[in-house]
């Protein structure tokens, strides 16, 4: 069955793993950088041996283990991880589905009259899309989120709220980076990189 593979093909695309699996360090190393003071090379082993974790376990609970490891060498609390994680695969469904989006006018007749393949893009995009404006709430307008806490779960649950809340403190400290247009766009940029070189690669 390997008998019709491009052997110099293969390479050249095996090749652009690298450039992909930079962008995608790049991106971690800048939106873990605020948190805390980590070295290079343990960042390097976590983004490794995260992403490898990811593609062997299932439903990618290896998402979990780069904020686990992020905290045994750092001390970063295991929710502001979380909610780096959390920020780059909004960034990345938001990406994938605006380029499905874009591409439909390119595709084939059947491929656009499919329900399935819309009903998805349309819940893809619903999701994620509402999910990046959490997220920039959460990051932008702190204050709102616990004063909406505060007049609601608060009322009925004070504890159960207190303890809620002071995860999602964590939690947004992660979301650290997206204050400010720089930022953003370094990070953007760097989610356009990754994918990009993906693209390429398939």
């Amino acid at each position: 069955c390997y008998r019709g593979i491009d052997v110099p093909l293969l390479l050249v695309s095996a090749s652009l793993f690298i450039p992909m699996q930079l962008f995608r360090l790049g991106r971690w190393v800048f939106l873990t950088s605020p948190l805390g003071v980590v070295s290079f090379r343990d960042q390097l082993r976590i983004s490794i041996v995260g992403n490898a974790l990811t593609m062997l376990l299932p439903l990618r609970l290896g998402e979990f283990s780069r904020p686990a490891m992020l905290k045994a060498v750092s001390g970063v609390p295991i929710s502001s991880g979380l909610g780096v994680t959390a920020l780059e695969r909004v960034l990345d469904g938001l990406l994938v589905t605006g380029v499905f989006w874009a591409l439909i006018p390119f595709m084939p007749i059947a491929a656009t009259e499919n329900r399935v393949v819309f009903g998805a893009a349309m819940g893809s995009g619903i999701l994620f899309v509402t999910a990046a404006f959490a997220l920039i709430g959460m990051a932008v307008r702190p204050k709102w989120v616990r004063a909406f806490g505060d007049y609601t779960l608060g009322k009925f649950a004070p504890r159960v709220w207190a303890k809620a809340w002071a995860l999602m403190e964590a939690f947004v400290a992660g979301l650290q980076v997206l204050q400010g247009p720089r930022n953003i766009v370094a990070v953007f940029g760097a989610t356009v990189g990754y994918w990009g070189a993906n693209a390429l690669v398939i």
